[in-house]
């Protein structure tokens, strides 16, 4: 029985390992050779797939230091060569200084040199200056042209402020003594505490006492109620026959001149009213 189960394990283990090596030969398919030889399967060396993403992710960090490198090199070398053109750019821009100052000393110890032979004075060389600038201000009529026009601009200008000034001073001078003279007539008008209550009395009188109020009151009352009793008696309240319209009538009745009874007097009222309604209605 043990000689039966110890040969089961071998035969189960044998079997674990192919399929585990035919896993492993399926994922590595692609970092291995696309047609592995299986005669010799002793010899055929399987990668997981952590190890050749491994191997992959070095030889990209490898190539990507080697690429940065090279480019840190180049940077450098251009670096130095411009550092070296602008030295010699430098060099020969001091070499053109040198050159130029020996040249500017050499030509002043030429003129020097010339000037000793000839002693010139103080006074022959302010009248060669005087001379000079006589010549050249001979020579520039146009300067002096335009030099006569703005000194005669300064000139009229210089009049032109002083008439404008003139004039504002006696502008302001006038209305002063207008100002003036105004408050001289105007003096007696001024309201000053002595003549305050005359002023106000003129303005709006007071009254002396309740029974001038009372009074002045009475007698508004009084011609509202007088005005009332005239249209009354006009006929305008009531919009009928007046006083007056019916002593016309009561006259000519009394004289003869109608002999109308009631009924007569009842039309001609009524007319007289439409003749007036028709008189105010538009």
């Amino acid at each position: 029985m043990n000689t039966l189960s110890s040969a089961h394990r071998v035969v189960a283990s044998t079997c674990r390992n192919m399929r585990h090596n035919l896993t492993h030969v399926r994922y590595s398919s692609a970092s291995t050779s696309p047609t592995p030889d299986l005669s010799q399967g002793a010899k055929v060396r399987l990668k997981h797939p952590r190890t050749a993403f491994r191997e992959q992710m070095t030889q990209k960090r490898k190539q990507y230091f080697a690429e940065s490198k090279e480019a840190l090199k180049r940077q450098e070398a251009i670096a130095a060569r411009q550092k070296e053109q602008e030295e010699a750019r430098r060099r020969e821009l001091s070499d053109k200084i040198r050159q130029f100052k020996a040249e500017r000393l050499k030509s002043f110890s030429e003129v020097g040199d010339a000037e000793q032979g000839e002693p010139v004075s103080v006074k022959e060389g302010l009248s060669q200056d005087g001379q000079k600038e006589s010549v050249n201000e001979g020579k520039d009529p146009f300067f002096e042209s335009r030099r006569d026009l703005y000194a005669r601009f300064k000139q009229v200008r210089r009049q032109k402020r002083f008439e404008n000034f003139v004039q504002s001073r006696c502008t302001q001078s006038e209305q002063r003594l207008e100002s003036l003279l105004y408050l001289y007539h105007s003096a007696n008008n001024f309201i000053t505490y002595e003549n305050i209550d005359a002023r106000v009395a003129e303005l709006q009188p007071t009254a002396s006492s309740s029974k001038s109020l009372e009074k002045e009151a009475m007698t508004r009352r009084a011609k509202q109620r007088i005005e009332a009793l005239e249209g009354t008696l006009r006929g305008e309240l009531q919009k009928q026959f007046g006083v007056e319209r019916l002593r016309e009538f009561k006259s000519g009745k009394a004289a003869g001149e109608s002999n109308l009874g009631a009924d007569d007097l009842f039309i001609e009222k009524r007319r007289m009213f439409l003749d007036k309604s028709r008189e105010i209605t538009p």
